[in-house]
């Protein structure tokens, strides 16, 4: 890493030419304790803070102080994250609890320099590019010590390096109170989100509609009888199918519907509703014209040596966005594939439900999207639009209700949350009548809107702040944030006062490792 446009008075060095101890953290940290001294790890650097209320293993008393030893750090150290979230920095204040760390981190001592200079440089673009452009490793990236030590730093006189410390820390706090603002704004903003979802479906949203233009939903036993019937339809009119194709060639026989579950019980009900809503199971809303439901084919079925590069696509969890479709796609099979495959495809107004990663994650298939099927982490469910409006559908997942609590309290007990068909089974939906559910999207998608623009406009925001911290740290570190004073000490002197107090320290250091080696030879002769 090569410096361009450094000041005249500034000087550049080697990180390794202006610290005192460069160390990083445990390689083979200790099993966890219940109690002990706190290992810090990555996670707890942030914000050029060293963050406690992030998670961390305990050490017992002797692992401690064999890592402390190590390390040995100190108030005026600098910590840097080398592995994983490379970049992230600190100064060890005067006051802290006794830590250590783990291998992710980095512990700097400067020598003659100030900590805080040092410790905002390295957020800089021009250092933390060499971090990012110089990390090694497949699983996770790091940054080795070596590397580190030959990192180029930019070495201002000392007395402005403190002025320059100062004028950081004044821009970066009122930039930071902005921040925090439009944080607390954007929380603002998807706690009134979750309240109007909430709202929309213990049937608060229309209760004043209600009031002006009743809405009536048939009663819970008129629809599942029509679903019955709707159901026994579809099975009669194909066996009628089946019975007149030819015995060598026609597929299995149908079978005869599932049967249709009655109403959801008081008892089992998650809360009240409106007289003219009721709870009904996932079978009262589903297509009865078609297989409503199913899973992406897994194991055998869809091997990677047939995906393609084009042909058909596959669908996969990154085709949800919030709520709605994100076009695009890393999978294909052939056209012949395809046929095999055609109990997976989806058509538009079907749903499609993440199962894996993000659980519960949904949107609504597009029209022109044309021929596409579902990969092994999704599941398909196409709904009975004579029931439930598949927006009106979509909406119920998004939070704020009792339908996302179900899911994660359904997915829960296992190593990881994976939704399946049985749970989506035993899920209650709240259902109201379809001009209900119409008036319903109307208020959703106009108070939606409104909460996406706000939302949107804070992030551009927060990229802006985020942006002009960068900007104050190039500025900074290149010379054009404070005025230069004639009068202060040049960095090259500085930096020879540097290598002088190095060189004595070092010399210091070797005489203690002889006095120490010397005493070592005597002690076996002296118990002769």
């Amino acid at each position: 890493m090569s410096i361009e446009g450094l000041p005249g008075h500034w000087a550049e060095a080697s990180l390794g030419d202006i610290v005192h101890k460069l160390v990083d953290g445990s390689h083979n940290p200790p099993p966890k304790q219940s109690s002990g001294f706190p290992m810090l790890s990555a996670v707890n650097i942030n914000r050029n803070k060293i963050d406690f209320t992030e998670n961390y293993r305990l050490i017992d008393g002797p692992s401690f102080a064999e890592e402390d030893r190590r390390t040995a750090v100190v108030p005026g150290d600098i910590l840097l994250t080398i592995v994983g979230a490379i970049g992230r920095a600190a100064v060890v204040p005067a006051h802290i609890d006794k830590f250590t760390l783990q291998r992710s981190v980095a512990v700097i001592g400067p020598a003659l320099v100030d900590s805080k200079f040092l410790c905002y440089q390295f957020e800089a673009s021009q250092f933390a590019r060499y971090l990012t452009d110089n990390a090694r490793g497949t699983a996770q990236k790091g940054v080795y010590l070596k590397t580190l030590a030959s990192a180029k730093v930019r070495l201002a006189p000392l007395l402005e390096q403190r002025r320059i410390v100062a004028k950081i820390e004044e821009l970066l706090s009122e930039l930071d109170k902005g921040v925090e603002a439009l944080t607390m704004a954007r929380e603002q903003l998807n706690a009134y989100r979750m309240s109007i979802l909430k709202s929309a479906f213990d049937g608060q949203l229309t209760r004043v509609l209600r009031r002006k233009h009743p809405f009536s939903l048939i009663s819970a036993d008129q629809l599942r009888n029509q679903l019955v019937q709707a159901s026994l339809g579809l099975y009669r009119e194909n066996l009628r199918k089946w019975n007149s194709m030819d015995r060598a060639s026609r597929p299995s026989k149908p079978r005869l519907p599932e049967p249709i579950e009655p109403v959801v019980s008081e008892n089992a009900q998650p809360f009240p509703l409106p007289n003219d809503w009721d709870w009904a199971p996932l079978s009262w809303l589903l297509s009865t014209t078609k297989k409503a439901m199913t899973t992406g084919p897994f194991g055998t079925m869809l091997k990677k040596q047939e995906h393609k590069t084009f042909g058909v696509p596959v669908l996969g969890i990154e085709n949800i966005g919030k709520a709605v479709f994100v076009p695009g796609n890393k999978i294909f099979v052939s056209e012949e594939k395809s046929k095999e495959l055609m109990a997976f495809a989806v058509e538009a107004g079907d749903v499609i439900i993440s199962r894996s990663g993000t659980v519960g994650e949904i949107c609504e298939v597009p029209s022109g999207l044309g021929q596409a099927l579902i990969s092994t982490n999704l599941i398909r469910v196409s709904l009975n639009p004579n029931v439930i409006i598949p927006a009106f559908f979509v909406f119920m997942f998004q939070g704020g209700g009792s339908v996302r609590t179900q899911v994660k309290d359904l997915c829960k007990g296992s190593s990881r949350d994976f939704l399946n068909q049985s749970i989506l089974g035993a899920i209650k939906f709240p259902l109201c009548s379809l001009d209900e559910q119409r008036e319903i999207l109307k208020i959703l998608n106009r108070q939606m809107s409104y909460v996406e623009v706000l939302t949107d406009t804070i992030d551009t925001e927060l990229n802006r702040a985020q942006s002009l911290r960068h900007t104050i740290l190039k500025q900074a570190f290149s010379g054009q944030l404070v005025a230069q004073d004639p009068a202060d000490e040049p960095a090259p002197v500085l930096l020879e006062r540097i290598r002088a107090e190095r060189k004595k320290a070092d010399a210091k250091k070797q005489a203690a490792r002889q006095r120490e080696l010397r005493t070592k030879r005597k002690t076996p002769h002296e118990h002769v």
